[in-house]
């Protein structure tokens, strides 16, 4: 089994750079699923693929939410589940060393790319 160590091609970090202003959701609330399926074409070997499966599936994705409101301890029990407030939530989110199923691992792994690897905003 492939590890993601191993992707030293760079074209998994090239597809998350392709998909980090996508939205998590489209056409209704469908699941963005790029960076997963660029991930599984990457572990099956199948990398050379990615760019062009990526080509065909971008376009349906919509861009990411823009938050109107800081998500406060308050808004907890409103809050989710309002369609409205999805950008709210996704910057209200603490930026971590992972992005859609992503694992960027302590010691870079891949190579920590800046759509993987966000620091935690400063209060």
């Amino acid at each position: 089994m492939q590890t993601p160590d191993l992707d030293v091609t760079g074209i998994l970090d090239q597809a998350y750079e392709r998909l980090h202003r996508t939205g998590p959701e489209f056409e209704g609330y469908l699941a963005n699923h790029g960076p997963m399926a660029a991930e599984a074409l990457v572990q099956l070997c199948l990398g050379e693929h990615v760019h062009r499966w990526l080509d065909g599936y971008s376009g349906k994705l919509e861009d990411r939410p823009i938050g109107t409101a800081r998500i406060t301890p308050a808004d907890f029990a409103e809050a989710p589940g309002d369609p409205r407030r999805v950008g709210d939530w996704l910057d209200s989110r603490p930026r971590s060393p992972t992005v859609a199923g992503a694992r960027c691992s302590p010691n870079g792994g891949l190579g920590c790319c800046p759509a993987r690897w966000q620091a935690l905003p400063t209060p």
